[in-house]
């Protein structure tokens, strides 16, 4: 007997059926992913995602949101140097250590470096130490592409 899962788009168990037609239907409306499972491997699956609780559904949620910033604008907020979904970073607009949230109103799109530099500094004070005149050309030297 074959077994499927569906999953919703953020890595949660929302059903497991024997029904190939009903697996099948969830994945066509694009909304699921739906997919057979060995029983054994279903029974070790569903105990992953119990036990990873939020953490997988973060991860995943966390990906999808920078797919989707990256189809509106693929450039970094700081440098707009252009970005891909692997080379992306989200930086946090307020840093989590200074208080800030980690979901999607303090998430912004940056490269790896601008994240990096920008470490536990607000918005502001990272923008205010990169625009004086010497060191903004400096930074801003620093990300054009090497001459061949």
């Amino acid at each position: 007997m074959k077994r499927f899962i569906v999953l919703d788009p953020f890595g949660g168990l929302l059903e497991e059926t024997d029904d190939v037609n009903a697996a099948q239907g969830h994945a066509r409306r694009g909304q699921y992913v739906a997919c057979h499972v060995e029983p054994e491997a279903l029974k070790a699956l569903v105990a992953f995602i119990s036990e990873a609780g939020d953490n997988v559904g973060a991860r995943l949620r966390r990906r999808q949101w920078k797919a989707e910033r990256i189809a509106i604008d693929p450039t970094c907020a700081f440098c707009r140097k252009d970005l891909t979904l692997s080379s992306a970073t989200i930086d946090h607009l307020v840093p989590l250590a200074e208080g800030g949230v980690d979901d999607e109103s303090n998430w912004e799109l940056s490269c790896q470096k601008c994240n990096s530099e920008k470490g536990r500094l607000s918005v502001g004070e990272f923008l205010e130490r990169v625009t004086s005149a010497r060191v903004f050309r400096e930074w801003l030297a620093s990300r054009e592409p090497a001459a061949a």
